[in-house]
């Protein structure tokens, strides 16, 4: 399982690279995050709070930033958060952003002339009514949504993956599927897409943790003022990591020949 995977890879990289230091941690709206600090300085990791599906979450006595991360294995969706908020923040601490480009997800759709049909799993309503927009190109759009609480006559639900998928050149795909655990089905499904990007805040993870995943792309969200990020998160706003205190990217995905 690729989430299994991200986990394992990341408590790798804490046993062998630099020592890194849990320094807060939040279970908070939208957003959970966590926070490390090491040689190259505070990194922070976010990862989208699944209000109608959330659990509580147990009580320990000691929590470690590996102990957070052995959580993505479980199957308590609040814990799954938190572990996926930290590995993130680890990834945060070691992606080369210089391999990075300040484009969106937008960008790297329009920039391939092959792609007609494209399938958003998970509403991604800023970037599929820009697409809707463009003049000159008539993309054929599909939606699917899990979250019963979204509504509108152009969403699918997420059953209707498993027929359409297939028939996607791209597949946009919102990083809360390592959450719920739906990543690795989404992903056997879209096999014949041309592109398949992983985006949204919870995807700022470490491309070199996907190599041969399926992922070609991840396109997410740097937090670059730590502190007004966590204001912003513990008055339930995240406006904050889309706009004034972060920068977006986008990162290709190498295979193991590259």
């Amino acid at each position: 399982m690729i989430v299994d995977d991200l986990a394992d890879k990341t408590l790798e990289i804490l046993k062998n690279g630099d020592k890194l230091t849990l320094k807060e941690y939040s279970i908070a709206i939208p957003y959970a995050y966590v926070i490390v600090e090491g040689e190259k300085g505070v990194k922070m990791g976010v990862s989208m709070v699944l209000d109608s599906k959330c659990h509580y979450r147990r009580d320990f006595e000691e929590t470690s930033l590996e102990s957070i991360i052995e959580c993505a294995k479980g199957y308590n969706l609040t814990e799954r958060t938190l572990a996926m908020a930290a590995i993130n923040a680890v990834s945060q601490y070691y992606i080369d952003f210089t391999e990075s480009k300040n484009e969106d997800v937008l960008d790297l759709i329009v920039s391939d002339k092959d792609i007609k049909k494209i399938g958003f799993v998970g509403n991604i309503a800023p970037v599929v009514n820009e697409l809707r927009e463009i003049d000159g190109k008539n993309y054929e759009i599909y939606v699917f949504e899990r979250n019963s609480s979204s509504c509108g006559a152009e969403l699918l639900d997420d059953t209707f993956e498993y027929r359409l998928l297939p028939e996607m050149d791209a597949v946009i795909i919102t990083g809360t599927t390592l959450v719920n655990d739906t990543i690795d089905v989404v992903l056997e499904r879209s096999k014949n897409a041309k592109l398949k990007i992983l985006t949204g805040p919870t995807a700022q993870i470490n491309p070199d943790f996907l190599k041969n995943s399926g992922i070609t792309h991840t396109a997410s969200t740097r937090v670059i003022n730590i502190d007004k990020t966590v204001t912003d998160l513990k008055h339930g706003s995240s406006f904050g990591i889309f706009s004034r205190n972060s920068s977006k990217y986008s990162m290709k995905v190498k295979d193991n020949n590259e």
